[in-house]
């Protein structure tokens, strides 16, 4: 009886490892929502008008969970856990396009797009985060710098794993 119960517990751990590597996880514990965000730019151009403004990415393409904020272009994280996030600024009429990833009010990366017009840079990041941090791209401080939008910039997060 030892030996049957023994092949089970490692069969039933090597298919959660198999879940985990082919489907991004194994939940013991029922369906749980893999939070993740897809977000376009549309404003153009995007012109900062604030040193400290959070760049909203107003055109929501993929929501699960809920945890995108259009309106003040801030990812809310809805579950613990690790997250990849990313960002694609680009630049627009001879302008910088300049902004910083934010886990709250701590820095993550830079972001900057050269003042050639349509030079981009991307931005990444895989973080722990805590269910409720706040993630953002906020300006670098200067109402100079324009993005471009049209559905340009963009920016998105998924849950890894817990």
């Amino acid at each position: 009886m030892l030996k049957v119960i023994l092949t089970y517990l490692i069969l039933a751990t090597t298919s959660c490892i198999a879940d985990q590597i082919i489907n991004v996880g194994c939940e013991s514990t029922g369906n749980k929502i893999r939070p993740a965000f897809h977000a376009s730019m549309i404003r153009h151009p995007y012109t900062f008008s604030d040193p400290n403004e959070i760049l909203r990415f107003e055109r929501v393409w993929t929501n699960i969970g809920e945890g995108y904020h259009s309106d003040t272009g801030v990812f809310v994280v809805p579950r613990d856990g690790l997250y990849q996030i990313m960002g694609t600024l680009w630049s627009t009429g001879g302008k910088n396009c300049a902004a910083s990833l934010f886990n709250n009010d701590s820095r993550l990366n830079y972001g900057h797009a050269g003042t050639e017009n349509a030079q981009s840079n991307t931005v990444h990041a895989l973080v722990i985060l805590k269910k409720n941090d706040r993630i953002y791209f906020k300006n670098r401080g200067s109402t100079s710098h324009q993005c471009h939008g049209n559905y340009h910039s963009e920016f998105s997060g998924w849950f890894v794993h817990e």
